[in-house]
């Protein structure tokens, strides 16, 4: 079954996921901080969903419209059981915190003299996705994505994804398409991936990815990446390599990858 690992890079207390559910035949239901629909259906990426991704340095999952949805706070979510190859999880998130019309009061930090704020109304924020992932044979893995959010801000911004893995000759070959849009501009992107062994515990990973956005510019992002792996043992992975970012109207960044995970 061709299934990528997301490893999660440096992190603080309290931003990654925390959940508390019930589970059965029926599926299951849970409730806290946790990953959408919409991100799972990114978890087959050859490059494994992790710092190496194209889908990270090529902005093709957090472009200019589309933000990092990735882990969702106070949310609910119900992940069905898997028939026959597929399943699917619905992600909600209504949130409790609209604000109505106010004025609030203070003192000119310059003058010292007092004055008046009018702060406008503010509806409650809002974010639902969807993922579907369906597995026909064991070597070949389809998934689909699909989010809208809207910060209570007036302006919705949905987006999808649609990919493909398959595992052929030791190697894992993936490719995916999305958009985001927000009613007046949009993102359009694609990325392939290949994660592929070279020699006894070496192996390599790299993908390359690029998103147009419908501005003034037609701007485009691309990001490429290659990777040398050293698997000396199931926890202790080598890795060096180089990821490079390129914007319409911007230098072009490549940085260099070299360390040691250690996985328990």
């Amino acid at each position: 079954k061709v299934l990528g690992q997301q490893n999660p890079s440096a992190t603080t207390l309290g931003n990654r996921g925390a959940n508390v559910g019930i589970e059965g035949a029926w599926g299951k239901v849970s409730l806290g901080n946790q990953f959408t629909g919409y991100a799972m259906s990114f978890f087959n990426d050859a490059t494994e969903y992790d710092g190496f991704s194209p889908i990270w340095w090529g902005d093709f999952n957090t472009g200019t419209l589309h933000g990092d949805r990735v882990w969702q706070k106070h949310s609910i979510q119900y992940t069905s059981p898997t028939w026959n190859g597929m399943n699917f999880n619905v992600t909600a998130a209504p949130g409790a915190d609209g604000k109505a019309a106010s004025v609030t009061g203070s003192f000119d930090a310059t003058t010292g003299f007092p004055k008046v704020t009018n702060n406008p109304a503010q509806g409650a924020s809002n974010y639902t996705s969807v993922g579907v992932n369906y597995t026909p044979i064991s070597v070949l893995a389809l998934s689909f994505g699909w989010e809208s959010d809207n910060p209570g801000l007036g302006v919705t911004t949905s987006a999808w994804n649609l990919g493909a893995a398959l595992q052929t000759m030791g190697a894992v070959l993936y490719a995916d398409i999305n958009r985001a849009e927000n009613g007046t501009l949009s993102d359009n992107g694609w990325m392939v991936s290949v994660a592929t062994p070279i020699s006894g515990t070496y192996s390599f990973q790299g993908g390359y990815s690029l998103n147009t956005i419908s501005d003034a510019n037609s701007t485009k992002i691309s990001g490429l990446t290659g990777v040398v792996l050293n698997d000396i043992s199931k926890q202790t992975r080598f890795y060096a390599g180089f990821a490079r970012n390129t914007t319409t109207g911007s230098a072009d960044a490549t940085t260099y990858l070299a360390g040691v995970k250690l996985s328990f």
